[in-house]
């Protein structure tokens, strides 16, 4: 009775120590995984890629055909990153997302949850201190390293107007390193093919 007590107590003891470390390296795995393919995209850390709209023949990054996307990768280890964000003033879905190294969803900003048209996110590690101006959102990451998706929907894929209006607003998001005074509106987005 004794050996079979130990056995089943010992089987216990290795499925809790599996559990706990697929729940714990599974999250980063796939970070990792998807951090590789990101930085094929974006190019390097801290950069914003964009590809524009999918199109017939072109596999996208995106399960929607009808949202433009652009993502990135930050690391927050040697200082702030900004991003520029620059909201539609018509009638359209934007919104931006930001996601911890263990894949952890902790920030959502879109067309109706912001404070203003234009402002700066400003990412920082968690024992950063910095005053925020009007023109900032100031979020601190639960990580050093994450992924950013900024998201903005086409109503008329037909319509070459609304196409232009779409591909010149992504293009004035924009992410660097660093938080310097004043709002960040130098830098561009990286478009890629």
């Amino acid at each position: 009775m004794r050996e079979v007590a130990f056995w089943v107590v010992l089987t216990l003891i290795e499925a809790v120590i599996l559990q706990l470390a697929i729940v714990w390296f599974s999250p980063r795995v796939v970070s990792r995984l998807s951090a590789r393919k990101l930085l094929k995209f974006a190019g390097r850390w801290n950069i914003l890629g964009y590809r524009g709209l999918p199109l017939a023949g072109r596999q996208g990054l995106t399960t929607n055909p009808d949202m433009v996307t652009a993502f990135g990768i930050y690391d927050v280890s040697q200082g702030p990153v900004r991003i520029a964000c620059t909201i539609p003033h018509w009638d359209s879905y934007w919104s931006i997302s930001l996601y911890a190294w263990n894949t952890e969803n902790f920030c959502v900003i879109n067309d109706r949850t912001a404070r203003s048209g234009e402002f700066d996110l400003v990412i920082m590690s968690g024992r950063s201190r910095q005053q925020s101006s009007e023109r900032e959102e100031v979020v601190f990451s639960p990580t050093k390293k994450g992924i950013v998706l900024v998201r903005m929907l086409v109503r008329d894929r037909n319509d070459p107007e609304e196409l232009e209006r779409v591909e010149a607003m992504m293009r004035k998001t924009a992410m660097v390193t660093g938080a310097g005074q004043g709002p960040l509106r130098t830098a561009a987005i990286e478009v890629r093919s």
